[in-house]
């Protein structure tokens, strides 16, 4: 059984901006530990037992049938990897109080969709970038970062 959560430094934590590396980083950690079935859903929340039944035998860690107690206990950890390799989790709007999966549903609803509409816009922008009298691309002198902006998002697809 994981018996610590694994951190980040605080570079790496999430902070809005980098949303990209972050998941990435996110999903390699909970693959290595067999947990991001918590995350997407693909590891069920049994239904609780009834008082009177008793718990069933010891389940492994990455089971997909694990006791109720066992799998709370680990959608905690899983929850947990989440939450403390952010930067604020409360004030960037994300769902704390529900499971892992909750929590990273809010993480995609709210990073992933304004992290592809930033890049779409700065795709338009390169778009209708004009070229004039043998000159440079003008746009607003925003051009290199554009670029960058536009490379890095390139990347991030791989």
């Amino acid at each position: 059984m994981i018996s610590t959560t694994s951190t980040f430094s605080e570079s790496d934590k999430f902070n809005s901006t980098n949303w990209t590396s972050w998941q990435r980083l996110i999903r390699t950690m909970a693959m290595s530990k067999e947990v991001f079935g918590y995350l997407n859903r693909s590891i069920k929340q049994p239904p609780s037992l009834p008082a009177d039944k008793a718990s069933p035998a010891k389940t492994p860690w990455d089971s997909e049938t694990s006791s109720p107690k066992k799998w709370r206990a680990h959608d905690a950890w899983t929850l947990g990897l989440l939450l403390i390799n952010t930067k604020n989790p409360a004030g960037l709007g994300i769902n704390i109080d529900e499971t892992a999966a909750e929590a990273w549903t809010s993480y995609i609803n709210t990073y992933k969709k304004a992290f592809n509409m930033t890049r779409l816009s700065t795709e338009q922008i390169l778009w209708n970038a004009m070229y004039s009298n043998r000159t440079n691309f003008t746009v607003s002198g925003r051009m290199p970062e554009l670029w960058s902006q536009k490379l890095l998002m390139k990347i991030s697809r791989i």
